[in-house]
């Protein structure tokens, strides 16, 4: 009995012969001021700590490199918002999708035409299609081209399309609205952080306490 085999096409990967990068100056990086743990709740209902203000530098910096942690863990999810720029050689075969998300918004697509002026096609009015997966656990974003139109052609060039798009978690009063399950595996990492300040017997990434905490965030892990 033979088997359907779809169109080669099908099974190609969205990049498949296209060279990709992502960038990101340093004013496009997250706010910490956005950030759903502040300084104040984590110093005095998490940690319980009695020094006042005396260690809040140091907190600070648990904070951060919390938020640095459960990003590097959930490979590709975003929580405080931020600008991302993807950078490819040229449009792929298909669909585009975006390395980062949950996406919010993308901005524009700059691209080199074949005549090697620079053009632009914008997300308002849309001049593509963006698929979004919303909700929590929403994962990346793919850009289609407009129904019944295809990808303009490109100078052959490493920065030949330029994709801008903001990921991360909606603002809410100021707020990123990340979800409770992320923040208490941060409070986790904080509070092991905190009370051990030198490398212990195991390595932190095999701690113990670590367990429930990648029980926390893999739900919300891209893959």
């Amino acid at each position: 009995m033979s088997v359907y085999q779809p169109p080669f096409s099908y099974n190609r990967p969205w990049d498949d012969g296209i060279r990709c990068r992502d960038q990101q100056s340093a004013d496009e990086g997250p706010d910490f001021t956005q950030d759903s743990l502040g300084l104040s709740f984590v110093r005095f209902q998490h940690l319980r700590s009695t020094n006042g203000s005396l260690e809040d530098d140091y907190i600070e910096h648990l904070i951060r490199t919390s938020y640095r942690t459960a990003e590097s863990f959930l490979q590709g999810r975003v929580l405080i918002p931020q600008t991302w720029r993807l950078i490819m050689s040229g449009f792929p075969w298909g669909y585009i999708e975006l390395p980062f998300g949950p996406v919010l918004s993308v901005e524009s697509i700059a691209y080199v035409d074949g005549a090697g002026d620079d053009q632009t096609l914008l997300g308002s009015p849309a001049e593509f299609d963006v698929d979004l997966e919303s909700g929590p656990k929403g994962g990346r974003a793919k850009i289609h081209p407009l129904y019944g139109a295809s990808w303009p052609s490109t100078r052959t060039q490493h920065n030949a399309v330029v994709v801008t798009y903001t990921a991360g978690y909606e603002l809410v009063d100021g707020v990123a609205s990340i979800p409770e399950d992320i923040d208490h595996g941060r409070l986790m990492v904080i509070g092991e952080m905190y009370k051990q300040r030198s490398e212990s017997v195991h390595a932190f990434s095999q701690n113990p306490a670590m367990r429930p905490v990648r029980s926390l965030w893999a739900p919300y892990r891209m893959y």
